[in-house]
């Protein structure tokens, strides 16, 4: 007996439908929500170019930073530490079309030298949350960048 034709491609329908149900049917808040934790992953990894390319061309911060400027001082900052953990809680997160913002905690752990156990003693005394605006650059679930990270108790440092 033979099978009909279209069953031979049944496997590649399925999954081309699988796919575009995960592309365009993934709601916007996972998808910034799966960037983030993919953001606070590299980090804890110190992988700098997964960093870079999670923050958008057009970053900026209260600090002064653009993209460039923030993963070298995150990477100065961050090799204090031989190993590090991020622990994270998420206190509030919207999305509305292709923009959203996250409100977290994130505390520290890990084993430091230098001034990392400095850096992270300042972090965990923060009580307010971290701010992180996010902007979807494309059609994919996977071009979420952050545009600015903000956090209240960080003020640049002015030298006299």
């Amino acid at each position: 007996m033979r099978l009909p034709r279209f069953v031979y491609f049944l496997p590649a329908i399925i999954a081309l439908g699988w796919f575009g149900w995960w592309v365009w049917g993934t709601p916007a808040e996972k998808q910034m929500l799966a960037a983030q934790a993919e953001f606070l992953t590299a980090l804890e990894d110190r992988d700098w170019d997964e960093v870079k390319g999670l923050l958008a061309t057009t970053y900026t911060d209260a600090m002064g930073h653009t993209r460039e400027t923030a993963v070298e001082d995150a990477q100065q900052i961050l090799s204090q530490f031989i190993s590090i953990t991020l622990q994270t809680q998420n206190l509030h997160f919207q999305t509305q079309k292709d923009q959203g913002q996250t409100a977290i905690q994130i505390r520290m752990d890990g084993q430091g030298l230098g001034f990392g156990p400095m850096v992270m003693a300042r972090v965990n005394a923060m009580q307010e949350p971290w701010q992180f605006h996010w902007h979807k650059e494309g059609l994919w679930p996977w071009t979420w960048r952050i545009l600015r990270i903000h956090h209240p108790e960080l003020h640049p440092i002015q030298l006299p």
